[in-house]
């Protein structure tokens, strides 16, 4: 691959397999636009993050993902809605039991 991380298209078409060996392959998607190996994110950390240009970079150990570097804003961001969806099921939860809810005016708060 290089040093550069390239986008997940630019990569080239996986060589035939024999039949004997296709057993022991199982494909994997690969969820991200950049993909780059691991020896690339050893080398140099930061420029790997960046390359991905805010967005995840899939990290591969022999043409299989390991994981996903992400960088910190995004994370933050998919960890907010994350939240955001916890607490819409806990308000369509308590919507549903909306029969059992005890009526208050707020002058009595």
């Amino acid at each position: 691959m290089g040093d550069e991380i390239i986008p997940e298209r630019q990569l080239r078409e996986p060589k035939p397999v024999p039949l004997a060996k296709k057993a022991k392959i199982m494909p994997h998607a690969i969820l991200a636009e950049f993909v780059g190996s691991i020896s690339e994110l050893k080398r140099n950390p930061s420029k790997f993050v960046s390359a991905g240009h805010g967005e995840p970079v899939a990290v591969l150990n022999r043409d299989t993902p390991e994981f996903y570097c992400v960088p910190a804003e995004l994370f933050e961001e998919m960890v907010g809605r994350l939240d955001d969806i916890e607490l819409a099921t806990i308000a369509r939860e308590r919507l549903s039991r909306a029969d059992e809810a005890i009526p208050v005016s707020l002058d009595d708060l």
